[in-house]
């Protein structure tokens, strides 16, 4: 989280965004029996970033692997505006013979959850407070 809020800060990662990125990269590749960290050279195709590796999908598919089984991924996605680039992303990728990604999702709709009727009818201000859209 603090990378991304680092890079849509100042659009780009600065030198603490990189650290907080890598040091969950780091956390990932574990320790040695010897319970000392596990070093970048020993694992080649996981190597930490460096400043210009780092886009806000790039931090997006590092937060999906972290989290992964922990249900983040809708809501970091709906959060950033990001669902329908990986979800054609998805599309587009070979598993698709593999796995149905047919959705009916509709960033007109989706994006927002509808507001329960019963918080609507609790509200002392119904004149300003309408169902959000397409609801």
């Amino acid at each position: 989280m603090f990378a991304e809020a680092d890079y849509k800060k100042n659009g780009t990662i600065s030198a603490e965004g990189l650290q907080a990125i890598n040091r969950v990269r780091q956390r990932a590749r574990g320790l040695t029996a010897g319970g000392l960290p596990v070093s970048e050279a020993s694992t080649p195709g996981f190597k930490n970033y460096i400043a210009g590796d780092i886009t806000i999908n790039e931090i997006l598919m590092e937060r999906a692997r972290e989290l992964c089984f922990e249900f983040q991924r809708w809501f970091d996605l709906a959060r950033t505006g990001k669902f329908e680039f990986f979800l054609e992303k998805t599309r587009s990728a070979s598993f698709t013979t593999i796995v149905n990604t047919s959705t009916s999702f509709d960033p007109a709709k989706n994006y927002l959850f509808p507001i329960p009727q019963s918080e609507i009818d609790l509200s002392t201000n119904k004149e300003h407070f309408k169902q959000n859209p397409n609801y």
